[in-house]
């Protein structure tokens, strides 16, 4: 009976298409040409070519294990078919199995080698082998090669085709306690005739004792049939592919479709750095021009010195990628691993152009140079308890030692690259008339997108603000896991907040005192709001508000609330703004997108909606005191107030609406929500020129999950739209008072 296995499985691809058909013909009802089983033996060897006496050893076929026991004592395992398969995943350890990473060594194991094509042969004699490391099979041979001890590498087929046929069939693989260091020469690498020879220097290893037979039909690709020689993978290489995708999940789904970034990907440097007790080690991609293929940048390290360590165990290890100087996002020292924010600029101004940060990945790997484990940096700066970001995500491929890294840049430019123009506003006051030049950064506009069809994703974001035909743009966009990406420099006038009309709010320079006066006027009309404003977009799915249009296909077209850590990462933008540019500015510089936007009746409120929504948490902005804290109560003291205060009396359900046209109630709410920036035409006295405003100002105010049994006091149920009741008028009162 086999003894205990105690591995993890190996990671598998996707499954099969299901067919009425067994995929494998291995199975007791698949038609047959032979009577009884057929069988193969294979000879299992370490990664230095070491035989493996009692080996335990598991062979896998379509997902299933088909054969499961030990070697024997010369390190034979049989295993039987009822057709012989072309290939089978080969497990196997020492017959103690013991918990090493290292084990068990993996190979997806060629039982067929006839193929009449003299590089496919070679190329599935080298995998059984254990050369199945690198892109190319010249690669393959390469590294054959090297390990071997050959007096030139050639990376020829014609040079190992008949001594990997030796080692294979004939179980003839000689045993390399410790590769070279000494880099042997390289040739072209072509099939051509060359006089040189090119041969290995290590001797071969004595024919081993012939398998046992059981007098059963055998047929194979081995010579004699029905045998070869399977050895540890050897690793000589370790692959680095960078590319950025802004991957969210363990899949590592594409969320960027634009891959011109490869080309500024491979310039990156490269290292790895080994510490063991011996000393450390630096090894540097050893490909001068990195390569490029659909799975990004590829970067490859030489682990001929690693090898020359004589490990017996895993080591820790670090990775470190640097970008060019050209997509260096400069930073001084021990503020490298920090968010990006208002003071960190790109100056080329062309669009796509990527900045990015160096990565210092940790990284585990086995005594063969085989990686098996990768971990992500964190930001060195929290910025929030909970909250962990990285700027890359990491995959170790199930082959080929390859480390996928999703490097995602801090700043990406935009089709944004007009610089602003001035903003000139002329204010009426009591004693004259003030002249005011707005400043670049006068406001900060919160906006979130819109993808409720879809997971949001931050790449069809990126895609829109780089395309060249659209004129949209912003300056930040803060994904779901806080992790911001930086579009254009605070001086640009990236176009984030349009409307039918021109951008309009209420007089700018009214929160100062000597304006006051005049704080019901109507308000002024901005030329180009994008002059004054920096934008930052939120990547979100389901718009938070059930009234704004929303698609037919929506299934559930309820409010959703931003995750705790993209409301984090906007806080914490936030937060640079406040310290870099803001200082002495008061808590009304953040504003959202529906209460500056207008639509054709010239009011605030229907346009943009749900931008950013009443999923954003404005509670985590007010507690930082970077907003102004909304207050639900209010002492009516006027005689309008008061009249407003009977009006709605002691019900709990008791709205304004249009049944109060005309009561000067309207009115009230009208310059009050006028004055702290919502815009309105003319102060009517009328509902309907109330319910927009009011809309604005309830998104707001009771926006987040601290705040939703308020929401749900203030706003129908069934069509979302605002109701004044008691709540709402008390906030809106308080807010006007606390100017």
């Amino acid at each position: 009976m086999p003894t205990h296995w105690p591995y993890d499985d190996p990671i598998s691809s996707e499954p099969p298409t299901p067919t009425w058909e067994c995929p494998t013909g291995d199975c007791v009802c698949h038609p047959s040409s032979v009577d009884e089983d057929v069988e193969y033996r294979v000879m299992l060897c370490d990664a230095a070519g070491r035989r493996m006496p009692h080996a335990r050893c598991r062979a896998r076929l379509g997902g299933r294990i088909v054969a499961d026991g030990n070697a024997n004592e010369h390190g034979w395992f049989l295993m039987r078919f009822r057709t012989m398969p072309e290939r089978v995943l080969l497990e196997w350890a020492p017959s103690t199995t013991p918990a090493s990473p290292r084990y068990p060594y993996r190979c997806d194991y060629w039982l067929n080698l006839v193929t009449g094509d003299p590089k496919e042969c070679a190329r599935r004699r080298l995998v059984n082998l254990g050369f199945s490391v690198g892109n190319t099979l010249e690669e393959r041979i390469r590294s054959f090669q090297q390990f071997h001890r050959y007096t030139r590498v050639t990376g020829r087929v014609a040079d190992v085709l008949h001594v990997a046929e030796g080692y294979h069939e004939h179980s003839l693989l000689p045993v390399v306690e410790a590769p070279t260091t000494e880099p042997l020469q390289a040739t072209s690498g072509t099939d051509g005739p060359d006089d040189a020879p090119s041969v290995p220097t290590v001797p071969p290893s004595s024919p081993p004792a012939e398998p046992p037979t059981d007098g059963l039909p055998q047929q194979g690709g081995g010579t004699p049939p029905g045998r070869g020689t399977a050895a540890g993978t050897k690793f000589p290489t370790l692959t680095i592919k960078l590319r950025a995708r802004f991957a969210q999940d363990a899949a590592l789904t594409s969320r960027w479709s634009d891959n011109n970034h490869l080309d500024q990907m491979t310039t990156a440097s490269v290292f790895l750095d080994v510490d063991t007790p011996a000393g450390s080690v630096s090894t540097r991609a050893s490909t001068p021009k990195p390569a490029k293929d659909v799975d990004g940048a590829i970067h490859v390290i030489d682990l001929t010195s690693f090898h020359s360590l004589g490990l017996t165990s895993s080591v820790s290890a670090k990775i470190a990628v640097a970008p060019a100087s050209k997509n260096e996002l400069s930073r001084a020292a021990g503020t490298r691993a920090v968010p990006v924010g208002p003071k960190d600029k790109n100056t080329t101004l062309s669009v796509g152009h990527l900045l990015l940060r160096e990565l210092e990945i940790d990284v585990e790997l086995d005594s063969d140079g085989k990686l098996l484990s990768a971990l992500a940096p964190a930001m060195e700066e929290s910025i929030g308890q909970s909250t962990i970001v990285t700027n890359c995500r990491l995959r170790v491929m199930p082959t080929g030692n390859v480390l996928l890294v999703d490097w995602r840049p801090d700043f990406v430019q935009s089709i944004a690259l007009t610089k602003k123009k001035q903003e000139i506003i002329n204010v009426q006051l009591q004693a004259g008339t003030e002249t005011t030049v707005l400043a670049e950064d006068e406001l900060i506009v919160l906006h979130q997108t819109a993808t409720p069809t879809r997971v949001p994703a931050i790449g069809s974001t990126l895609n829109l603000f780089l395309n060249t035909s659209k004129s949209a743009a912003a300056h930040y966009v803060v994904d779901v896991d806080g992790f911001v990406v930086k579009l254009a420099n605070e001086d640009i006038a990236a176009v984030h907040a349009g409307g039918v009309l021109g951008d309009a709010w209420r007089d700018l320079v009214s929160r100062t005192k000597s304006s006051q006066s005049k704080a019901h006027q109507p308000p002024k009309t901005i030329g180009a709001f994008s002059n004054i404003t920096v934008g930052i977009e939120h990547v979100h799915g389901i718009p938070t508000n059930p009234f704004s249009q929303m698609p037919t296909d929506v299934p559930n077209p309820h409010p959703t609330s931003f995750p705790p850590e993209q409301m984090d990462g906007s806080v914490n933008l936030i937060r640079q703004f406040r310290s870099a540019l803001f200082q002495g500015r008061g808590t009304d510089s953040i504003v959202t997108h529906n209460q500056i936007a207008i639509g054709s009746d010239n009011r605030v409120g229907r346009f943009k909606p749900h931008c950013p929504g009443s999923g954003y948490d404005w509670q985590k902005l007010e507690d930082k005191q970077f907003a102004r804290k909304t207050r639900f109560t209010f002492v009516f003291k006027t005689k309008e107030e008061k009249a407003i205060d009977s009006f709605l009396g002691s019900s709990s359900t008791k709205v304004i609406d249009a049944a109060a046209n005309g009561s000067g109630h309207i009115a009230r709410l009208q310059r009050a929500l006028r004055a702290i920036g919502y815009m309105m035409p003319v102060v009517s006295d009328n509902y309907a020129d109330l319910r927009d405003p009011l809309r604005a100002f309830m998104i707001r105010h009771f926006s987040g999950p601290s705040r939703s049994a308020k929401l749900k006091d203030v706003m129908d149920a069934n069509t979302g739209e605002p109701k004044a009741k008691r709540l709402m008028v008390e906030t809106i009162l308080a807010s006007e008072e606390d100017l």
